[in-house]
């Protein structure tokens, strides 16, 4: 696993790239297919661009900046009401404030592999072959 900062750049607001296309071959992408499509930008949190998915067959998944790493959440942190909590379905590594999506490579990601509950998930593992790749839409 890398550390802090490792293998990315950084300094940068983000909002370069308004779409991303979520990739992988490894597990996450075997166990969460639907979340593999096109994700835009929708809005801000904590200072870095927030997104969504709008053709992850209705998944409201938001796609966060939250405590030094990138995570799919269900329900954004202090908006947590409709889903007893903000739950992460994958997440990547610790990196430093400003590293953008797209220039992530080669980092591992956590994703829950099963047993997404009220509490969170049961069971996680990890996938390095997860990329966000900057497309045109």
């Amino acid at each position: 696993m890398n550390s802090l900062n490792e293998g990315t750049s950084q300094g940068s607001d983000c909002t370069e790239c308004e779409n991303l296309q979520l990739t992988g071959t490894g597990g996450f992408s075997q166990t969460w297919p639907v979340l593999q499509h096109t994700w835009q930008i929708n809005g801000e949190f904590n200072g870095m661009p927030k997104y969504g998915c709008y053709t992850c067959q209705g998944s409201r998944k938001q796609l966060i900046w939250n405590t030094n790493r990138w995570s799919i959440v269900d329900c954004l942190p202090g908006e947590e009401e409709a889903c007893y909590g903000s739950h992460e379905f994958l997440y990547s590594s610790r990196v430093g404030y400003g590293t953008c999506l797209w220039n992530m490579h080669g980092l591992t990601w956590t994703y829950c592999k099963e047993g997404m509950t009220q509490d969170g998930c049961q069971i996680s593992d990890y996938d390095d072959t997860v990329e966000f790749v900057c497309v045109d839409f």
